[in-house]
């Protein structure tokens, strides 16, 4: 059972403080984190926040050539959490988590882009509408773990996703196998489900703005449906169906709304073809461009150090 949260700012003084954390895997192509990067420098938000790189089976005392690229508008550099490679993405959030102060903990996986300015605006705005005890996302589906699970089903996908670290860390939940991970994803005993029984609301924010509650979803093109242009923040399988062909889309369309809610925009092939060498040249682009930028601020002597603090797992005994 989720733990019910009430902590009110106005009365205790304290302006709520936020990590956004990216996950950036040593399996991982650089490609994934410089598009993340140059999405940053692309869409600004006005929200002050802690910028984290969750370092995920690393060897000791390694830092990632990109991370002092992520510099926030105010001037905060990223710090740096490592955490072994067991697990996945779910497990190392927790860990994150764990050596985190902070009140708001958002978590972008390793192919998060982010598609629009504010990002972080529309999640703090959500979250402070529905309260505390809310589970904010940027896509959600209605799609069940398996062809046998009730639809709809309805969950948060956790691509990208804004939850308070006493909360995220009150869920407890088994988080070893892949299958862990679906089941706290979209499995009966989900995280959404929990954060509902606890009394939170759940929802999803689009590339305006817009706060959107689960019943209406799958009117709404955010996820797996026309041509996602209200999407907010990117990931692998959203690009997916971006690239690939009118049938497929259409089967994802149905599995995450269902037939009758279903609904798809159709691209030529020679489109789809030039989606997928836009993202790619796109992505080599991002990490030139990030390069650069980091070769010409260390070329000026007077240009800012890179924050040195760097959290290991053994560094508060977890």
């Amino acid at each position: 059972m989720v733990e019910k949260i009430d902590i009110d700012s106005s009365t205790t003084g304290k302006r709520p403080t936020v990590f956004v954390f990216y996950l950036l895997r040593k399996g991982n192509s650089v490609l994934h984190f410089a598009s993340f990067l140059k999405s940053l420098r692309e869409y600004r938000t006005a929200i002050r926040y802690t910028p984290v790189v969750i370092q995920k089976g690393f060897p000791t005392g390694f830092r990632h050539h990109l991370i002092d690229a992520w510099v926030t508008e105010d001037g905060e550099r990223a710090q740096v959490i490592d955490v072994s490679d067991d697990g996945y993405d779910l497990l190392a959030y927790r860990k994150a988590a764990l050596q985190a102060d902070t009140d708001y903990c958002l978590f972008f996986n390793s192919y998060s882009k982010i598609l629009g300015h504010l990002w972080l605006d529309y999640y703090v705005n959500a979250i402070t509408e529905l309260g505390e005890n809310s589970l904010i996302g940027a896509t959600g589906s209605w799609q069940g773990a398996t062809e046998d699970d009730a639809f709809p089903n309805v969950h948060i996908r956790t691509n990208a996703f804004l939850i308070s670290r006493k909360l995220f860390l009150s869920i407890e939940a088994p988080l070893i196998s892949k299958y862990d991970n679906y089941m706290l994803e979209h499995g009966p005993r989900s995280m959404t489900n929990m954060v509902i029984e606890g009394g939170g609301s759940v929802a999803v924010v689009d590339r305006n703005g817009g706060v959107i509650f689960p019943e209406q979803w799958p009117d709404r093109n955010v996820f797996w449906r026309g041509d996602q242009e209200l999407l907010l923040i990117s990931d692998n399988r959203t690009l997916e169906y971006e690239v690939t062909n009118p049938r497929r889309r259409l089967r994802f369309s149905r599995c995450a709304w269902g037939q009758e809610r279903s609904h798809v925009v159709e691209r030529s092939k020679a489109r789809r073809f030039a989606c997928v060498l836009r993202d790619k040249l796109k992505s080599l682009y991002a990490y030139a461009s990030l390069l650069y930028v980091l070769a010409t601020r260390s070329s000026h002597p007077h240009s800012r150090k890179p924050s040195n603090v760097t959290y290991g797992m053994s560094a508060r005994g977890h």
